[in-house]
């Protein structure tokens, strides 16, 4: 690499408490955990749009930084697009609590839900 030095490397390390190809993984693991929840792509296609080419490495990587496979990633928490279906068959409701807040983990998946509830009671579509 053209004007990197071995300081810039330490500094790095200093600075985030990481070495920086620990830093790029967990940058593409945190990624790809967005993807798994919020797309149903295959785990290979998420692999390999994050950088990991060989979906059985990806996994590996994946599992030393999260403690479960991609596939059961997907499994314990679901995808945002369950949220959706949960909202349009009308078994909202019928979720605990926990549940909810499991599903409403981000702005978009929030804002899809309040917008398809609001169709449901007052008729009319939000979006």
């Amino acid at each position: 690499m053209s004007g990197v030095t071995k300081q810039h490397f330490v500094g790095f390390k200093e600075q985030m408490r990481m070495r920086p190809m620990e830093y790029l993984a967990r940058q593409r693991v945190s990624a790809a955990i967005s993807m798994l929840l919020a797309t149903d792509k295959s785990i290979a296609q998420i692999g390999a749009e994050v950088g990991y080419e060989n979906p059985t490495y990806f996994g590996m990587v994946f599992k030393k930084y999260e403690g479960i496979t991609p596939t059961d990633c997907r499994k314990r928490h679901g995808t945002k697009l369950d949220v959706v279906e949960a909202c349009r068959a009308k078994r909202w409701f019928a979720l605990s609590s926990s549940d909810r807040k499991m599903l409403l983990c981000s702005v978009t998946s929030t804002r899809i839900a309040l917008a398809i509830l609001a169709e449901q009671n007052a008729g009319f579509a939000l979006f």
